[in-house]
């Protein structure tokens, strides 16, 4: 099933996805997104969203690629919308909403996770660096570990050159991969107000024949800005409400893009 993230260039690196986005479109890598990996512990995925306190080091999806796209739209600088395609399981296991000025579907993948079932080749020292971060993410002193010692000796073994990663820990590198089923939608700067208009028309035809805020708010028993909702909200029931609805915008929207 196809879910979309978008990849965003500024010129201050912690608003912005510039090592994800040169290493994806300049050597097909799948990295760690711009929360990760800094010297000193920087999580900040703590917005308005139905998934609590990250354990884990996740990567964020759009079930949308109307809704990925009007987010991006507003952005300063957009570069590049990734189109991947996750396993249904994968993504039922991890559905959850936030809040983007309304309500959106999203997903908050674990990492290790979207390696394991992605990964075209899976080499023993991204499991054992993935393994290793997760059990240290607000650690401030992990570059005093032995085992991050270890991971770094591993570096040499990487078989990608020129993997960026500025302003990261030095083990970066460790935690790319190149993925079996992703790929960059087209993207024109020039066409922004094009897209902000036509995704609009999109989610308001959504509404209009869904009643679909409404819908997502009582499946998740959620307050109109997620302060509050169920944390046992039915995570099958959210998804099977809302795949066939978002998967005919998502053809319909994508054919579209390619004839701009």
């Amino acid at each position: 099933m196809k879910v979309y993230r978008f990849l965003s260039w500024t010129n201050i690196e912690y608003q912005g996805s510039r090592n994800e986005l040169r290493n994806f479109e300049q050597l097909g890598l799948i990295s760690p997104s711009y929360e990760y990996l800094w010297p000193r512990p920087n999580i900040a995925n703590e917005g308005a969203n139905t998934f609590g306190d990250e354990k884990v080091m996740n990567k964020f999806f759009f079930l949308s690629l109307a809704d990925a796209l009007l987010v991006a739209s507003r952005m300063a600088e957009i570069n590049c919308i990734i189109e991947y395609d996750l396993p249904e399981e994968m993504l039922r296991n991890h559905i959850g909403l936030g809040y983007y000025g309304n309500l959106q579907v999203e997903f908050a993948i674990p990492y290790k996770e979207l390696f394991e079932k992605t990964a075209v080749e899976q080499p023993f020292y991204t499991r054992e660096a993935i393994n290793f971060y997760n059990a240290h993410l607000y650690d401030p002193n992990i570059e005093q570990r032995d085992i991050y010692r270890k991971l770094e000796s591993y570096l040499p073994y990487v078989s990608q050159n020129g993997i960026y990663h500025e302003c990261r820990l030095k083990i970066y590198p460790l935690f790319c991969f190149k993925p079996n089923q992703a790929q960059a939608l087209p993207y024109e700067q020039s066409l922004t107000n094009y897209y902000i208009d036509i995704t609009e028309q999109i989610r308001n035809e959504r509404e209009k024949r869904y009643n679909y805020q409404e819908a997502l708010r009582n499946i998740t028993r959620s307050g109109t800005y997620l302060e509050y909702y169920d944390q046992s909200y039915p995570r099958n029931k959210l998804f099977d409400f809302n795949y066939p609805i978002i998967e005919e915008e998502n053809i319909s929207l994508t054919r579209t893009l390619k004839r701009q």
